[in-house]
């Protein structure tokens, strides 16, 4: 028997918002836990200051792995469905997605093909045995108005005579009536099946991030350097941590203030006093707190 597929999608099918990155599941803010960047990169659990990530989110990777997810979703929510209410084996399988430049008109499209020895028992579910509730499903969901232009026929009629001419719109209104209760009753899983084990340090690239780390680490980071706020936040929390820092604040304890060797530092290395002074006064205080542990 030969198998039929249908070239289908997510906004075809009515739930192209659910799975949206701009408004909907997949917005990368609920799914990473971007919330909690800027508390790791405070207390050293990433090297990853908010200004970098998004700077250099890698949408595109993170794209894919959601487009997986839909297809996974989509898969085990349809061969439910279809085995349940009609008796049917499909799968699916996913070819791509679709993310537009702007969303004033609509969200992300994922695509995927469903097939099936025979989609005839779907036909006789909306047309023939529902045909009632299916018709006012028709009226209700793709009857245009101001705003909104429908390709999709408002009754059965115009389903039977565009099956042919065009069967991604005709077949994707049935599997849409199909699903309808369905896909409401498992609305609260699409979250967890898009962010489960999804974390954001996976989606960034890493490139200008780790040549900075390596200049901090050599010494060779100047003021004029500091040209983004997330090389500031990140060499200021490093400073404190390199050799030639701590090298020179010893030298110089024991015969100058806080405020002399701040001024020291800052021309050796090149920069601004106000983002070598903090370090230096945590230096000198946990010096002060050694030598009195000492003492005790």
């Amino acid at each position: 028997m030969t198998t039929k597929t249908l070239e289908l999608s997510t906004n075809l099918i009515g739930v192209e918002g659910i799975f949206c990155s701009y408004w909907g599941n997949a917005k990368s803010e609920y799914v990473l836990h971007e919330d909690i960047i800027q508390d790791d990169f405070d207390y050293g659990y990433t090297d990853v200051h908010p200004d970098y990530y998004y700077l250099h989110f890698d949408n595109k990777k993170y794209m894919h792995e959601i487009h997986t997810r839909v297809v996974e979703f989509l898969d085990e929510l349809l061969t439910d469905v279809f085995r349940k209410e009609l008796g049917m084996d499909v799968t699916v399988v996913g070819y791509g997605y679709h993310q537009p430049r702007e969303y004033n008109f609509g969200g992300d499209i994922h695509n995927f093909n469903l097939s099936s020895d025979s989609f005839q028992p779907l036909i006789d579910h909306c047309i023939k045995d529902n045909a009632e509730s299916f018709g006012d499903f028709l009226k209700e969901n793709y009857t245009s108005y101001d705003g909104f232009m429908s390709w999709t026929p408002n009754s059965i009629q115009g389903i039977i005579d565009e099956m042919e001419s065009d069967p991604a719109r005709i077949y994707g209104a049935m599997v849409r009536f199909l699903i309808q209760d369905e896909i409401k009753d498992r609305g609260n899983w699409v979250h967890e099946a898009l962010s489960e084990d999804m974390f954001y340090s996976e989606f960034v690239d890493y490139d200008e991030l780790d040549e900075f780390k390596e200049e901090i680490k050599n010494n060779s980071v100047f003021s004029f350097d500091l040209d983004e706020e997330w090389k500031t936040e990140l060499f200021k929390r490093e400073l404190f941590n390199t050799k030639v820092f701590t090298n020179r604040c010893a030298e110089l304890y024991v015969n100058h203030t806080v405020d002399d060797t701040s001024s020291i530092i800052a021309d050796d290395m090149e920069l601004e006093v106000e983002l070598v002074y903090p370090h230096v006064k945590n230096y000198y205080e946990s010096i002060k707190k050694q030598t009195l542990e000492l003492k005790l």
